[in-house]
């Protein structure tokens, strides 16, 4: 109940110190890092690849394009002449910027056929058909990729064309909800830009968004109908932790520790009135002189959410 003091001496003065912490995250939900798919046939150039950073030590930005590390010798790729430092910026006309879509790509494509390839060598932009093999999932692939805390949100890679990033799972107080986002809705766009495969939307959600901060996605239904829809990232809610107005009073309350303080007449070595409560103790003290204890002691658990 003494948390009503600092509310009614608010009315007071409007020059109050005030602070406020935000209060602790929820429960992630569920965990769909673990959901993983059956391996299953799906293509094969011969090629490994990694982000295209800028190979600079003054700025390590991501480049256009995915970075060939490995060719595999008498592979697809081989065949029309890709060699290892090669740039793959394009897979059948869709941007390849990130490893990730170019797995989504090929995980697509389940008979033999020519796929064109866009190539930059150096200052050199070529064009390249690799004819895509066709081999059997060696090991499982995992189904989703989540952002916990400030979307609350899953996504998958979409097996139609360009291998979109669409809405796997919402969580129930995800923002998306009041856009009236629904699953399989895919994210044609973020921030204005491609949104690469799952896993990469998901990494630039969590480098670019702040809890609160706004993000606008360019969305597609299943139907094929395209909209826009401008969203804030989850925030924590806060709560009330200090309020002073010395030398007149000072209310502080410790939410981990379970500890709460409430002095009027605040003189450094003395004061008025003072209580500290601590679990079910509460110490009371008048004029610094007269103190006294109320409460039973006992072991508690704090720090819960």
């Amino acid at each position: 109940m003494f948390r009503l003091f600092p509310c009614l001496l608010l009315g007071m003065t409007l020059s109050c110190a005030m602070h406020q912490d935000p209060l602790p995250l929820p429960e992630g939900f569920v965990a769909l890092e673990s959901v993983v798919i059956e391996p299953s046939k799906h293509g094969w150039i011969g090629i490994e690849v990694t982000y295209n950073d800028s190979q600079s030590l003054e700025s390590l930005d991501y480049q256009p394009g995915v970075r060939i590390e490995s060719v595999a010798p008498m592979g697809p790729a081989a065949a029309p002449g890709v060699l290892p430092g090669d740039i793959l910026l394009t897979f059948d006309g869709t941007p390849v910027d990130d490893p990730a879509r170019l797995q989504a790509l090929l995980a697509r494509i389940d008979s033999v056929r020519a796929i064109p390839l866009e190539i930059q060598r150096g200052s050199e932009v070529m064009h390249a058909d690799v004819v895509v093999q066709v081999r059997g999932g060696s090991r499982p692939q995992t189904k989703y990729f989540m952002d916990r805390s400030l979307l609350r949100v899953a996504f998958e890679d979409s097996t139609g064309r360009g291998a979109y990033p669409r809405v796997a799972y919402l969580a129930p107080d995800s923002p998306f909800h009041d856009a009236d986002v629904m699953l399989g809705d895919r994210i044609l766009s973020f921030q204005g830009k491609d949104p690469g495969s799952a896993k990469e939307l998901v990494r630039r959600i969590q480098k670019e968004l702040t809890p609160g901060a706004e993000a606008t996605f360019r969305m597609s239904s299943s139907e094929g109908e395209e909209w826009t829809v401008t969203i804030h990232a989850w925030a924590p809610a806060r709560e009330l932790t200090r309020l002073a107005l010395w030398p007149l009073f000072q209310w502080s309350w410790n939410r981990v520790e379970g500890r709460e303080s409430f002095v009027v007449g605040n003189f450094f070595l003395a004061s008025l009135f003072r209580m500290d409560q601590v679990g079910s103790v509460t110490r009371w003290s008048l004029l610094t002189f007269f103190q006294w204890e109320t409460g039973e002691a006992r072991l508690e658990e704090v720090g819960g959410n």
